[in-house]
């Protein structure tokens, strides 16, 4: 396992390398070969501290998290009560049924946490990052949420799963963007405006 983010050209030559270690060598490995069975990955924590100094600054917050569930909630509402509708053949059971299935995606959709702020508060999120580079890359990202009031006393604390994502190609995320991350410092403080 490496702990050295390798550049482009490193991880192309390892891949050349790679490709088949024994095709020119029959059944022996020289050294170099040996990297081959070698995961190559790197590692990156962040810590970023968001504060609220100013009540408005809490609610602007708030009002774009509940506006982002609620639009997404709305189209949820609009396929499943189309899908409803054409998939029953009586207008009164397929309204029952929609509204039925709408208020229950609202009441789940009620229930979709969100760091919620208050003024002099302090958000402090820890992320974890992993990108692996070979045998083939992906890069990883677990995130904690730590919620403080105004006198320092913890809230809440919400560890988020890993997310796992390809890096590159047609359905990755560009490599860029993970070694953008990668370089990122540690520590980041933010005022929220």
């Amino acid at each position: 396992m490496s702990s050295v983010l390798l550049s482009n050209q490193e991880v192309r030559e390892l891949n050349n390398l790679c490709r088949d270690p024994f095709l020119e060598l029959g059944t022996t490995l020289r050294p170099k070969h040996l990297e081959c069975f070698k995961s190559k990955m790197v590692t990156n924590s962040i810590k970023v501290i968001i504060l609220f100094k100013e009540h408005v600054d809490a609610d602007k917050w708030n009002r774009m998290h509940e506006t982002r569930i609620r639009k997404g909630g709305h189209l949820v509402t609009i396929t499943l009560a189309a899908l409803v509708g054409l998939l029953s053949k009586n207008y009164t059971a397929s309204v029952i049924t929609a509204s039925s299935v709408g208020i229950i995606k609202d009441e789940a959709q009620a229930r979709i946490w969100f760091p919620k702020m208050y003024k002099e508060w302090v958000l402090t999120r820890h992320f974890n990052f992993i990108y692996v580079q070979f045998p083939s890359q992906y890069f990883y990202l677990r995130w904690t949420d730590i919620i403080q009031d105004e006198t320092g006393k913890e809230v809440e604390r919400r560890n988020h799963g890993q997310s796992q994502c390809m890096v590159g190609g047609s359905f990755g995320i560009p490599e860029k963007l993970v070694r953008d991350l990668m370089a990122l410092y540690p520590l980041h403080t933010v005022n929220y405006k």
